[in-house]
């Protein structure tokens, strides 16, 4: 049974009523992130908490890898490092990357070798680079007044989010069919991620504290109740 069957509109609290920053899901749980503090919350996919587990360093986004069981993650500063932690939790090694912007998110995608690609999304673009760090290409650039916020991307479809001004969108593309979805202004998007099913996913906040992740993508097709559970929060 893949990830997808497990996941509805899915309310996560911290239990130090602390902002979330970052969200990934493993086979069993979601594992989530706040950029302060040195712990990994782990919740049900009903939402329910499970339990925080102490990190070597506050980590402000994670990605997990199905291939082999581990984890990528940002830490809360402006690095280029990208930490590795095994299925404990334990930090096992680093990647440093060549970049001069500061990191915003990461993602993994498989690719068409099997071999799995990180994809770092800068303000500036998205990159995509190989686990040694030596950077693949460049999978989107900077325009004029846009900013990248989290990319993602599967076999059939990709997703960013994206800020112009004041607004906030998200851009899904499958196959040849291409949509923006402005976000609500008391709504923002923490990150995009995607499950072994080939479902995209988004964390949301609303009112500092309270985190939500809702389905934009699965089945094949756009969860057409997306822009009206955003908007419902």
């Amino acid at each position: 049974m893949s990830t997808n069957d497990f996941f509805t509109e899915t309310p996560i609290l911290l239990p130090t009523r602390a902002a979330s920053s970052g969200v990934a899901v493993n086979k069993t749980e979601y594992v989530v992130v706040d950029g302060m503090t040195s712990y990994i919350y782990l919740f049900s996919f009903c939402g329910g908490y499970k339990g925080a587990i102490p990190v070597l360093r506050p980590y402000k986004k994670i990605t997990y890898s199905m291939e082999t069981d581990t984890y990528y993650a940002l830490s809360s500063g402006c690095s280029g490092n990208v930490y590795i932690l095994n299925c404990r939790f334990e930090e096992t090694d680093k990647i440093s990357l060549d970049c001069s912007s500061t990191l915003w998110d990461i993602s993994l995608f498989g690719g068409g070798d099997c071999s799995e690609k990180l994809i770092l999304t800068s303000p500036h673009g998205v990159n995509s680079y190989s686990k040694s760090g030596g950077q693949i290409n460049q999978m989107r650039h900077s325009e004029k007044n846009v900013f990248f916020t989290s990319f993602v991307k599967t076999s059939v479809a990709s997703a960013e989010g994206i800020s112009k001004g004041c607004e906030e969108y998200i851009r899904l593309i499958a196959g040849c069919e291409e949509s923006q979805i402005l976000i609500p202004h008391c709504v923002s998007l923490k990150n995009l991620f995607s499950t072994d099913g080939g479902g995209i996913y988004g964390f949301f906040s609303k009112n500092y504290i309270n985190n939500y992740i809702v389905p934009i993508y699965e089945n094949d097709s756009v969860n057409p109740l997306f822009f009206r559970k955003i908007n419902k929060f």
